[in-house]
């Protein structure tokens, strides 16, 4: 979180709370191209990070009486609740579409083959980091987008999870693991696609 808006942030949520709308939308307007760019890179489609993004705005409206700051910004709090909403959402999707799948799956099949191209292709734009990424668990992309993206201290991380300090830490070796051997697994896909070489 950039120093610039430390403390403003809370003094917009307090006025919110009391029924302020124009400082809940100064809130929106600060944050909604960092939410988008998180949910962008989780759920990989233009429209499900929208919908996620509106979601994740949305609870933050509902959940604004209990919203946890760290140091006057709600960023982190606003962040680990998008990874939440992104994940939940994303697994909802796959819901839905195996519901439509046994009620049409001559036409499932058609879409299922457009997802497939389209998600090929934005794979491709993001390369194998965020491709990687996507497939964190929610714990393992918070630690990282607040650690590692953010560049958030440790302790403040602790604060906005509400876990220990040294629970950050084991958490962030973990997912930096898992991340890295995640990116080596898919850029060994990308530079052997069909699997030649392998013996």
């Amino acid at each position: 979180m950039s120093a610039d808006h430390a403390g403003d942030d809370i003094v917009l949520l307090r006025s919110a709370i009391e029924g302020d709308s124009a400082a809940f939308t100064a809130l929106f307007d600060r944050y909604e191209k960092r939410v988008l760019n998180v949910c962008w890179r989780i759920v990989q489609h233009r429209e499900d990070a929208e919908d996620a993004a509106a979601i994740a705005f949305q609870t933050l409206w509902s959940r604004r009486h209990h919203v946890r700051e760290v140091d006057g910004s709600v960023w982190p709090w606003l962040l680990t609740t998008t990874v939440n909403v992104c994940n939940t959402y994303r697994r909802g999707r796959g819901r839905y579409r195996t519901f439509l799948a046994k009620l049409r799956p001559e036409v499932w099949h058609v879409s299922a083959t457009e997802v497939a191209e389209q998600r090929i292709e934005q794979q491709g734009r993001l390369g194998p980091t965020w491709t990687a990424f996507a497939r964190l668990t929610a714990d393992e992309q918070t630690i990282l987008l607040l650690c590692v993206v953010e560049e958030l201290p440790q302790a403040d991380v602790a604060r906005a999870l509400g876990i220990r300090p040294g629970t950050v830490k084991s958490r962030l070796s973990r997912a930096k693991e898992r991340l890295r051997n995640l990116i080596e697994t898919e850029s060994a896909l990308r530079a052997d696609p069909a699997g030649e070489g392998r013996g």
